[in-house]
């Protein structure tokens, strides 16, 4: 489990460095930040699913965690997002 922690640590940086690049980079087009947005929503939904698998079956339980962090993830990726981020989320999915 360390080694996924890790990997998803990692990828998880790495996004968050794009993210401010992203915002800092005036010549960051709107396509690139769009694709940067739906691979973060992707990373969070999978970092979730991690938290949801590693905690069995106690993620069912309402004060739990890993439940709360999976259903902000679902939230997320759902809640006020324009066409072209779900049509990019969807893509990022397939």
């Amino acid at each position: 489990m360390q080694e996924s922690w890790n990997s998803l640590n990692s990828k998880v940086k790495y996004y968050e460095e794009q993210a401010i690049a992203s915002i800092s980079d005036n010549k960051a087009t709107y396509q690139q930040r769009l694709q940067l947005r739906a691979e973060t929503i992707n990373l969070a939904q999978r970092c979730s699913m991690a938290a949801v698998i590693a905690s069995s079956g106690t993620a069912n339980y309402l004060d739990s965690s890993a439940g709360r962090v999976y259903r902000e993830a679902l939230l997320f990726s759902v809640s006020g997002q324009t066409t072209d981020v779900m049509v990019a989320s969807i893509k990022n999915l397939l």
